[in-house]
C-alpha cells in the first residue's frame, strides 16, 4: 500500500467520483493501458497500469504467469513537471488492494465510453448519408 498525503487521496477520491458521473473525461494514449485528463489546460493527469509476467507459466495465451500489476498517477503542469507522481506495485501473492486500480478502472471506461459515442455518430453519419 502506497503512503499518499491527504491532498492526495483526495484528489484520487475526487478522480473517481467525478470520472464516475462524467463530469471528468479520459482519453486513451497511444498507450492502451495508459489514459489521461486535462484542467485547464495547465495540468495534465495520468493514470497507468502495468503487468508483469514471470517465466513460470500456467497461462497458454501469455506463455507467463501475472505476477504483479503496477498502477500509477502522474500530475503535471504546462511545463511537464511532475507535482504528483504515484506509483503502487501489487502482487499476486499479498493480500492488499489497489488505490489506484479504482482510478485506473474508470479511467479506462470513461475513455472507451468516450470511443464508443465516437464511433456511433460516425456510424450514424454514414447510415443517414446513404
Amino acid at each position: 500500500m502506497i503512503e499518499m498525503t491527504a491532498k492526495e487521496k483526495k484528489l484520487v477520491q475526487d478522480l473517481i467520483e467525478k470520472t464516475k458521473s462524467g463530469a471528468v473525461i479520459w482519453e486513451e494514449t497511444a498507450d492502451s493501458q495508459q489514459f489521461f485528463t486535462t484542467f485547464r489546460g495547465e495540468f495534465s493527469v495520468v493514470v497507468r497500469c502495468e503487468q508483469e509476467y514471470g517465466q513460470d507459466s500456467i497461462d497458454p495465451e501469455h506463455d507467463q504467469t501475472l505476477e504483479a500489476t503496477t498502477y500509477s498517477l502522474v500530475v503535471q503542469d504546462a511545463k511537464k513537471r511532475k507535482i504528483v507522481n504515484l506509483e503502487e506495485r501489487i502482487t499476486l501473492y499479498e493480500e492488499q488492494s489497489s488505490q489506484l486500480e479504482p482510478l485506473y478502472d474508470a479511467a479506462r471506461a470513461s475513455a472507451r465510453k468516450y470511443v464508443d459515442e465516437g464511433l456511433d455518430s460516425i456510424l450514424d453519419e454514414l447510415k443517414n448519408s446513404q
